[in-house]
Parts: structure tokens; C-alpha cells; sequence
């Protein structure tokens, strides 16, 4: 038998106590308390005390299956969790794997997989703006979002264009940061369809000077509009 940590007695059971003394009382509980202590059974000649000892002796042993009961259907419990608990981390490793592959492959799709002649023109389209755009951080490499951009621009643009449109970047005082005014501008930044169109439409070239008064008034007045040759013929 397992040492029990503990014995319980019930309110209902003080009536039954009341039909011994206080002496026997004692005893039946140090014999109570010594079977939960050692599993040592008591065996009283007292047919009251005998009577008493077996009917609490009854309730412990119950009381006993209950609670190994409850022990064993915990135990089963965590089992299972532990179970399921190791299904859902391999779970969850498997999952991840498959993502890191799906992720993997996708990427090689992108990069290893690209026809070469886009990923050389796209190496041509850069080395370009490097030669074009010496104000602007220079562009070392070939990524798949570049690729795409360039794929993107490309309508736009024309195979041939790309120089056109990084020469008017390198011209404008704002774009290069010649004007202080920003710095933020470069090769991904020029590729954005958005800002791509708004350099081709002239929206970043220089402002021209406006003639100003002196200006127009020599070319109003230190220019004859007749000529002086032929009025003298006339005369």
C-alpha cells in the first residue's frame, strides 16, 4: 500500500463518535492515523470500536481508489499532451521547411531562372546609370527587384532610353542634390514607374531664366528693323 499524505473525516460522522469515550476515541484515531502512516490494520476486541474502526477503514481505501483514479487519468493526460504537444513542434518544423523551400525556390525562379538577356540588359541598364549619374550613389548590383523594375520600365522607355532618362536625372539640380533642396534621389528611385514618367514629362528640369527687362528692350531697340543701305539708294 502507498503512504497516504492525508485522511478525511466527515461532519456526519461526529454521531457516530459520540457512542464512546473520549479514551477509546483516542485510540481509534492513533489506529487510524497509523494505517494511513504504515498500511498497519488495527484489530479491536471493543465491538463498538471494531465497528467504528472498519467503517472509517472503508471510507479511506475509498477514498484511496478515488484519488489513484485521479492520479492515473492526470498521468494519462499529460501523456496525451506531451503527445500532442511533440505532434504540433513537428508540425510546425515541417511547415517552416516547407516555406523556406517554397521560399528558395521562388527566388532561384527569379534569379536563376531569368533569360539571360534580360538579366545582361538589366547589367547594361545599371552600368549606364553609373557612367550618366555621377552625382548619385553608384549601383553595384543585379537583384530580382531591380529585374523587375527594368521589366517595368522597359514600355515605357524603350531598350534604348535608358540613357535619355539618366542624363535629364543628371541634369536637374534637384534630382542630383545640387540644388540642396533634396538627396534621396538614385537608380531604384528613378525605375519607379511613378517618378520614371515624371522625368521624362520634364517635371525635374532646371527652371529657364525669363528674359528680363534690359533684355527685351535691346532686343527691341539696339536692332534696326530697316535696313540703312537701301533707304540711301532710295534717296
Amino acid at each position: 500500500m502507498k503512504k497516504l499524505t492525508h485522511i478525511s473525516f466527515y461532519v456526519d460522522n461526529y454521531d457516530y463518535f459520540e457512542i464512546i469515550d473520549d479514551a477509546k476515541l483516542g485510540r481509534l484515531f492513533r489506529s487510524l492515523f497509523q494505517y494511513a502512516k504504515d498500511g498497519i490494520e488495527t484489530d479491536f476486541s471493543e465491538p463498538e470500536l471494531r465497528m467504528l474502526y472498519t467503517f472509517l477503514i472503508k471510507n479511506i481505501k475509498r477514498e484511496e481508489e478515488k484519488y489513484e483514479e485521479r492520479c492515473e487519468t492526470n498521468r494519462r493526460n499529460r501523456s496525451k499532451k506531451r503527445i500532442v504537444t511533440n505532434r504540433d513542434e513537428s508540425s510546425l518544423r515541417k511547415e517552416k521547411k516547407r516555406k523556406k523551400k517554397i521560399k528558395k525556390k521562388r527566388k532561384k525562379k527569379i534569379l536563376g531562372r531569368q533569360p539571360r538577356l534580360t538579366r545582361s540588359l538589366c547589367q547594361n541598364i545599371l552600368e549606364q546609370f553609373n557612367s550618366c549619374c555621377p552625382s548619385m550613389p553608384t549601383v553595384k548590383s543585379v537583384t530580382a527587384k531591380r529585374i523587375r523594375a527594368v521589366e517595368k520600365a522597359l514600355p515605357l522607355v524603350g531598350e534604348n532610353g535608358f540613357g535619355r532618362l539618366f542624363r535629364r536625372a543628371e541634369e536637374s539640380d534637384f534630382l542630383t542634390g545640387r540644388s540642396g533642396k533634396w538627396k534621396g534621389c538614385g537608380f531604384d528611385w528613378i525605375l519607379e514607374p511613378e517618378n520614371l514618367n515624371k522625368i521624362l514629362a520634364g517635371n525635374y528640369d532646371n527652371a529657364r531664366e525669363s528674359p528680363g527687362f534690359h533684355d527685351l528692350f535691346e532686343d527691341i531697340f539696339s536692332k534696326p528693323s530697316y535696313d540703312i543701305e537701301e533707304l540711301e539708294r532710295i534717296d
